[in-house]
């Protein structure tokens, strides 16, 4: 059943092929796969997600994996792309209101914060939910024709959900006293 969760998913992804996307809009705008991922969790009582951010939602640009802020190694560096894609991922995680507004508008705002004699960092740390490997088969959670919902035991809500934590830290200038 989670096999076939993700190849909804999936499939969603594939509408990409056939959708122009301009770089400055990103995926996780365009309104074409939002509808089909809103489609696959329309079932599912969002208010009940910890932290209002659901990774199984999101467009996941990076491996969220790469980022838990447990260690930092050759494989998780943050440049200003990564930070960028991974502001954008937890942005689309968001099942309610987003956690922050225009992705452009605030790596503008954070390079223009820094001068010839400043470098500007970027940090950020978001925690946010999953739903759990085995949430369908211990029927924490329903997938029925290809929507999401919540599972209920004699009337109790099971609750699919897992918690993990997205960190970053990047320079948004590259060197001291270079030439903007």
């Amino acid at each position: 059943m989670k096999r076939n969760l993700i190849l909804s998913i999936i499939s969603c992804m594939f509408l990409l092929a056939n959708i122009q996307l301009c770089y400055a809009q990103g995926v996780e705008e365009n309104e074409n796969v939002r509808n089909c991922v809103d489609s696959i969790f329309e079932n599912l009582d969002k208010s009940k997600v910890p932290n209002g951010l659901l990774r199984d939602y999101s467009f996941e640009l990076v491996d969220l994996d790469q980022f838990t802020g447990t260690s930092t190694t050759c494989n998780n560096p943050i440049d200003r792309q990564t930070y960028e894609l991974l502001l954008r991922t937890i942005k689309s995680c968001a099942v309610g209101t987003a956690p922050f507004g225009d992705v452009a508008g605030i790596l503008v705002d954070q390079n223009n914060a820094g001068n010839d004699n400043t470098v500007s960092l970027s940090a950020m740390a978001y925690q946010y939910s999953y739903i759990k490997q085995n949430a369908i088969t211990d029927n924490l959670i329903k997938y029925v024709n290809g929507k999401v919902s919540d599972n209920f035991i004699n009337n109790v809500w099971q609750n699919p959900y897992g918690s993990q934590y997205a960190t970053g830290l990047c320079a948004q200038d590259s060197v001291f006293g270079a030439p903007h």
